[in-house]
């Protein structure tokens, strides 16, 4: 066990200086930080979770006691408060696999590690509605697991498995001034680019939607419309969290997505096909910048929610 540790805690180490070799003001360092945290930070892929990471200061790797594996790599950090003195403290998390079982184990796992009050699920999107652009982010009003239906000789969604996120969080989002987009590290791929926030439903399943003309996605569309965004791993993490409330637990959510991909009936990516491999170029193209702004929007919030 020891020895598993050990390994994965270097492969940490090669993460961090390949994804965080460009953080300003942040030391990272193999020492438990057991100080409590306020807001977890989870997030899937290494963009996103360096993107958050990038934007913290005091950035400590978790060293779990025993040699147990830090499997979602948490790490601590700390943001300004109105007392220069007790910054506050956040973890964050990343899974590593998109889908929703991934998600919603991070979810838990992170809860029961760290029992923050408050739990932001930051990272990448399809955008699926003609207001949003390559860039934007979205912060769900709503999470719709559309996978949840019944299929016999066509798909029928259930369409009633959704997920409402924390009221007081959704109102502060909503509130939140542009003054985030001064966080905005990464250039854009598109000069002209003027990222926006859209407020309204998401679509999460374990599929990669790349349109939306296939019958299974279309029927799921038809009985649900007004979705904002796709993801893979929002309705996994927020059932973690409907679990926990029906535990007694009162963590707060709400889901935080950059759009790196627009998701359009009958229409290839920038006109090609995907590759062999399945890649999305635009959402490869986009993806960095996309999972800055979403945690850009997301530390922002943090600052606005935590300032008294």
């Amino acid at each position: 066990m020891c020895r598993i540790g050990a390994i994965l805690t270097a492969a940490w180490w090669l993460v961090s200086l390949v994804g965080c070799s460009s953080l300003r003001g942040t030391t990272l360092s193999p020492q438990a930080f057991e100080a409590e945290v306020e807001v977890a930070i989870l997030t899937t892929l290494p963009e996103e979770y360096h993107a958050v990471l990038r934007k913290l200061e005091n950035v400590r790797h978790v060293v779990e006691p025993d040699g147990r594996a830090n499997v979602y790599l948490w790490a601590t950090g700390e943001i300004r408060s109105g007392d220069p003195m007790r910054p506050h403290r956040l973890v964050v998390a990343m899974a590593g696999e998109a889908g929703e079982v991934p998600g919603a184990l991070m979810t838990k796992a992170t809860i029961d590690r760290w029992k923050p009050r408050d739990v932001l699920l930051v990272g990448i999107a399809g955008g699926m509605h003609e207001s949003l652009e390559l860039g934007d982010v979205v912060v769900s009003s709503q999470i719709w697991g559309y996978e949840h239906g019944h299929l016999g000789s066509h798909y029928d969604t259930g369409g009633v498995f959704f997920f409402q996120p924390a009221p007081a969080l959704l109102k502060a989002a909503r509130d939140l001034g542009p003054e985030w987009r001064q966080r905005i590290e990464v250039a854009a791929p598109n000069e002209n680019t003027q990222s926006k926030v859209v407020v309204g439903k998401s679509a999460s399943g374990n599929k990669v939607i790349e349109n939306t003309s296939s019958d299974y996605f279309a029927e799921s569309l038809r009985r649900n419309t007004f979705i904002v965004s796709v993801d893979m791993e929002g309705a996994g993490a927020a059932a973690a969290i409907a679990k926990d409330h029906d535990s007694g637990g009162t963590t707060r959510f709400l889901m935080i997505r950059g759009i790196s991909d627009l998701v359009e009936e009958n229409k290839n990516v920038d006109g090609h096909d995907l590759d062999e491999h399945r890649r999305n170029p635009q959402r490869d193209l986009w993806k960095k910048y996309a999972s800055d702004v979403a945690a850009s929007f997301a530390i922002e919030l943090i600052e606005s929610i935590w300032s008294d």
